[in-house]
């Protein structure tokens, strides 16, 4: 196998779809990728630009998702990580971090893995919010068969999407595919053992979380060779948005010493 090209980084890299809020030229602060949600685009993320002042927010946003609604979406993780590490390239100037949230924690993971293995170019965190290690067997659902109706109703029950979503008919059309389509991303997602993470991983979980509780997120500690810490803060599995207040402390605590870095 050949050794990897070295990485060419520029203060002003082409515009990418994948960040539809063009980061800063190279230089300012400390750049952090999230990945949301199923069925979320960037900007879900949006927000958190302008209230979190230790780093800058640079949201995802995956094909066939907001601003990209008319792409082909991507149902299989080795596609979507490949698409997403190559359009990322150019914008990961170290130091950079990673977060992710429910199946954005999986992506962010992969996303990680492909960096380290492939460009030897590692983030200073993966921060993990509101998803078990990847390696922990996981139920054998298939949500992303199941008819409209069923799913609906599965997602009314686990709560998170704003009600006018689901009953507004043509709102609704929209984002069903959408949701269904990431499920099938992460019902599919087959974990591949490998060598820990060179990177620090920091696990976020919310002590309301139905789905996820400390002893999945305590899993992720295998998944690291270097710092390793696990906060549970207060709400239920969308706790980063239902009380950003808490994750955001999370983040600038994880990344202030980081951010303080950048030049």
């Amino acid at each position: 196998m050949s050794a990897p090209e070295p990485l060419a980084f520029t203060a002003s890299p082409p515009a990418s779809p994948w960040l539809p809020y063009p980061p800063r030229p190279a230089g300012g602060r400390l750049r952090l990728f999230c990945f949301p949600h199923s069925g979320a685009g960037a900007s879900a993320y949006a927000c958190w630009r302008r209230a979190l002042a230790s780093a800058e927010v640079c949201p995802v946003e995956l094909p066939g998702h907001g601003r990209r609604l008319g792409e082909p979406r991507l149902c299989r993780m080795e596609s979507l990580v490949r698409g997403a590490v190559g359009a990322l390239l150019p914008f990961l100037r170290p130091p950079f971090a990673l977060f992710g949230h429910s199946l954005g924690a999986l992506v962010a993971f992969e996303v990680a893995r492909t960096l380290e293995r492939e460009h030897q170019l590692s983030p200073a965190v993966l921060i993990a919010s509101g998803h078990g290690a990847p390696q922990l067997a996981r139920p054998r659902e298939s949500l992303h068969a199941l008819s409209e109706p069923e799913l609906v109703a599965r997602i009314e029950r686990m709560g998170g999407t704003p009600a006018g979503v689901l009953t507004h008919p043509e709102l609704r059309a929209l984002f069903v595919p959408v949701l269904r389509a990431d499920l099938e991303l992460g019902e599919t997602y087959a974990y591949r053992p490998g060598p820990p993470l060179a990177c620090p991983v920091s696990a976020l979980g919310g002590l309301d979380d139905d789905e996820v509780g400390w002893t999945e997120l305590e899993g992720w500690r295998e998944q690291t060779r270097g710092g390793w810490k696990l906060r549970m803060l207060p709400g239920g599995h969308f706790f980063p948005f239902a009380h950003g207040s808490g994750a955001l402390a999370a983040l600038a605590e994880d990344l202030g010493g980081l951010a303080r870095g950048v030049t």
